[in-house]
């Protein structure tokens, strides 16, 4: 159970990556096909032999879990600060 729930926020963390991989690669696009593209890329550097699996797959499982316990933290500190 522990390793779905670790999965899952992964996954946050990895959908976030593709966003910033995709304002990086195509700065003046935001539509689906372009975010469903870098989304492919990922997936395809991280499954090729040798390098995308012993390097570049556990630097992104390791990222996309930080940039998500990073975003769970952030909007609990912002939901409970009070308002002005």
């Amino acid at each position: 159970i522990l390793a779905l729930a670790l999965l899952t926020i992964t996954a946050v963390g990895l959908a976030g990556l593709t966003q910033i991989v995709q304002a990086r690669l195509y700065p003046d696009s935001g539509s689906v096909k372009v975010g469903l593209k870098t989304a492919v890329l990922i997936i395809t550097a991280a499954l090729l032999p040798l390098l995308g699996w012993l390097v570049l797959t556990p630097i992104l499982l390791l990222i996309s879990l930080g940039a998500a316990i990073i975003a769970l933290i952030r909007r609990k500190t912002a939901d409970s600060a009070p308002l002005p």
